[in-house]
């Protein structure tokens, strides 16, 4: 789906998260526009239907979004990287409601779920020969609604639900909902998604990496984790178990590890076995607006807030905190090698470690020595980031446009549905009729063949666990929600404060504060514009 280009009609469809006249007079503005299409125009055929679902998927990967404000709002308040850039500042804990990268996530988020709400309002009436692949379109929006509330429910906990567009200034006036009806919502849409949506295997070509069947199960089984972690409702743990055991016993297509790990995270490998759940990005350096809707608007995965240090040579770069390689060094093979997957994750001096044979740090194309760049630029940490950049440009390719990086982002991979199965055993989910046991999920993550790491023999527990998630999905967005789930966040950063006197001060840095940062502030201009609002706790 990278070629996919998103409907400019959508501008009539959607709005932003602004109060209602706003919206109202963008509308007036467009409707005497004739050359403009309208409402009553759009949403006669099939391949409107397309355009109105790629443009769900447009708001979701705009940068002002999930392509860079939105991911780095989980990334970066997670405890492996400190950065200097906007996209950060809010886990560094120096910003609040009012700054655009709090508030813009929000907007567009919610400009997405509009989008869903106009396709499942409006597609059931048009006339299609082929019933499935209106089926099709139908779970799209209902899965596509499901992550957006979901997103705004772990980045905001306070939100407002909406399953029906708003049509007057009361619709986007409402309070906000309790968390728990937003679960119930979300989990409802994603077992309606599972229904209507099509197995691996029937989106092809240009269509690739559109959501399935298994992307609705691998969310669903992720939303009954998060859950029953988040609010103490260990009931959650045996459904989420069944969601991640159909993917594994193959009820939606055949998912697998593919054989090299770091093809998980390159822009030629793209959608591949592993992949469940797959924003789609394409390097644009024509279409490098910003604003979704217009004309010169790109989807490209921006590199600002995880660049490693020297690849711009300023704040928008990142360091990855000592601890995370400390992680790797001492997860050894039965020679002393380091984990292999170190080399996909991280930059750093590989002088410093046992490794296999041929195995090592790469920068960009063509560049020797990636690793002195941090002794240059930050002396006081060891490690950078690797994941999330299309290391085959060069640097001079790299430092030139953000928007030349292709990469896209993998939201859910098989080895994370192997590991959540067995964390969800674990904690108390039964093992399905016919599972396999959480040691043998384990197992298979860390003996990949590119990983082939040893064995576990004892029965594992949840340390277990979180050393095998910090190995296989550092620097991927999942930390923050894995501490906090686990209730160990306030912990884990007054550990990390008082043990690391460099830990997140890469920047300017307000240490963690129980009970306020665990949510993003609701933004200012919301709380402006809707009396029924109310911030988040601390804020």
């Amino acid at each position: 789906m990278k070629n996919s280009s998103y409907s400019l009609s959508l501008l009539l469809l959607t709005c932003c998260s602004l109060p209602f006249v706003a919206c109202k007079k963008q509308l007036n503005d467009y409707s005497i526009n004739p050359t403009q299409l309208s409402v009553a125009s759009f949403y006669k055929t099939p391949q409107d239907a397309n355009l109105a679902v790629l443009g769900i998927y447009g708001y979701i990967t705009t940068p002002r979004s999930y392509a860079l404000e939105g991911q780095r709002a989980g990334l970066l308040r997670g405890d492996e990287m400190s950065t200097g850039a906007d996209y950060g500042k809010i886990g560094q804990h120096t910003v609040d409601g009012t700054f655009y990268t709090s508030q813009e996530p929000w907007q567009f988020t919610y400009a997405a779920l509009y989008a869903a709400n106009d396709v499942l309002e409006k597609v059931p009436s048009i006339n299609f020969s082929d019933a499935k692949l209106k089926n099709a379109y139908l779970g799209e929006a209902h899965c596509l609604r499901a992550f957006c509330h979901f997103f705004l429910l772990m980045s905001y906990r306070n939100i407002k639900l909406y399953t029906a567009t708003p049509k007057t200034a009361a619709d986007y006036l409402k309070p906000q909902s309790p968390p728990a009806v937003v679960w119930d919502s979300v989990i409802a849409d994603l077992q309606i998604a599972k229904s209507l949506l099509p197995s691996k295997g029937y989106w092809t070509g240009s269509n690739t990496g559109r959501v399935t069947a298994g992307s609705a199960s691998a969310l669903l089984g992720k939303v009954f984790l998060y859950r029953a972690g988040i609010e103490n409702q260990n009931q959650y743990y045996a459904q989420a178990a069944g969601e991640f055991n159909d993917i594994i016993t193959g009820k939606y297509g055949a998912y697998r590890l593919v054989s090299n790990y770091g093809d998980n995270f390159d822009a030629v490998n793209s959608n591949n076995d592993e992949s469940l759940f797959e924003l789609q990005y394409k390097a644009d350096l024509v279409n490098t607006n910003f604003n979704p809707g217009t004309s010169s608007s790109g989807v490209w995965f921006d590199g600002r807030g995880i660049a490693p240090c020297g690849a711009f040579n300023g704040a928008n770069e990142a360091i990855v905190h000592n601890w995370v390689l400390d992680a790797f060094k001492q997860s050894v093979d039965a020679s002393g090698n380091i984990d292999p997957r170190v080399f996909s994750t991280l930059i750093f001096d590989d002088q410093s470690v046992q490794k296999r044979p041929g195995q090592g740090v790469t920068g960009f194309a063509g560049q020797s020595q990636p690793a002195a760049l941090i002794t240059k630029y930050a002396p006081n940490y060891t490690a950078a980031n690797k994941k999330g950049i299309d290391f085959s440009l060069t640097q001079t390719q790299f430092n030139a446009s953000t928007r030349a990086n292709a990469v896209n982002y993998r939201y859910i991979r098989y080895a994370d549905v192997l590991l959540m199965y067995a964390e969800a055993v674990i904690q108390g989910g039964a093992t399905p009729g016919g599972g396999i046991s959480p040691l043998a999920a384990i197992n298979q993550v860390r003996q990949r063949p590119s990983v082939n790491m040893p064995p576990i023999t004892a029965t594992p527990d949840m340390n277990t666990i979180e050393q095998e998630r910090i190995l296989e999905l550092s620097n991927e967005g999942h930390r923050f929600y894995d501490l906090l789930r686990w209730g160990k966040l306030a912990a884990r950063f007054a550990a990390l404060e008082n043990s690391d006197p460099n830990f997140k001060k890469y920047s300017s840095y307000t240490p963690f504060k129980k009970g306020k940062d665990e949510w993003m502030p609701i933004p200012a201009n919301e709380l402006q514009a809707n009396k029924y609002m109310i911030n988040n706790p601390g804020w």
